[in-house]
């Protein structure tokens, strides 16, 4: 278990709306658990809550609890990487690094917004998150075994923001989507790999 929030109304939700309020609710949560999307799966459903009964309700718990479910296998480590449990260095790093992950994360599929100014706006929020991301990691003092391959993802950095930023320019959808592809395509994985290598946070993707 993860997190727990506050489900707002007097009245009992009716059951069709439990599904997105808990979705979106642990969905905010677990990045505050776990900072390091690296060490989850994104192939399996990330989160799921205990909500509470009309008896509960009744009695006044209107909260519901988030939690994961174990991936097959054994589990070796704790799934929580935060403050509490990062060096400062990890977590600068995965603090800035998640900026745009939650960004790429709010797709306008997602809210099911397929206008161009939707698309627009997300891509707009992406390049200012990138932006986020190198003010964050210019900013701080990284140790020498560090210094080398941050500089190297800033670099990357500054080639892809751009794309992004051009991308929310654009006068079509279809020119909209072409130009978001072209970005996708300059990952920043080998940088990003070498950052966590040198910072000693885990270096392959949970599959």
């Amino acid at each position: 278990m993860f997190g727990k929030f506050i489900v707002a109304g007097s009245d009992y939700p009716p059951t069709p709306t439990w599904g997105p309020t808990a979705d979106i609710d642990c969905g905010n949560l677990a990045p505050q658990y776990d900072m390091d999307s690296w060490t989850l799966a994104p192939s399996v459903a990330p989160v799921h809550a205990f909500l509470p009964t009309r008896a509960q309700w009744a009695a006044g718990d209107h909260s519901g609890v988030c939690y994961w479910v174990p991936a097959p296998g054994p589990t070796t480590a704790s799934l929580r990487h935060d403050q509490t449990t990062l060096t400062p260095d990890q977590y600068a790093y995965l603090d800035a690094a998640q900026r745009p992950e939650s960004a790429l994360a709010e797709t306008p599929q997602k809210w099911e917004e397929t206008g161009l100014d939707n698309y627009r706006n997300w891509a707009g929020g992406v390049a200012d998150s990138l932006t986020t991301e190198t003010q964050l990691l210019k900013n701080h003092h990284w140790p020498v075994p560090a210094q080398g391959p941050t500089n190297a993802l800033l670099q990357r950095l500054d080639t892809l923001t751009p794309l992004w930023r051009n991308a929310s320019q654009t006068a079509s959808l279809t020119a909209l989507k072409s130009a978001v592809r072209s970005a996708e395509a300059q990952t920043t994985t080998p940088q990003e790999h070498a950052v966590r290598a040198a910072l000693g946070l885990p270096t392959k993707r949970v599959a």
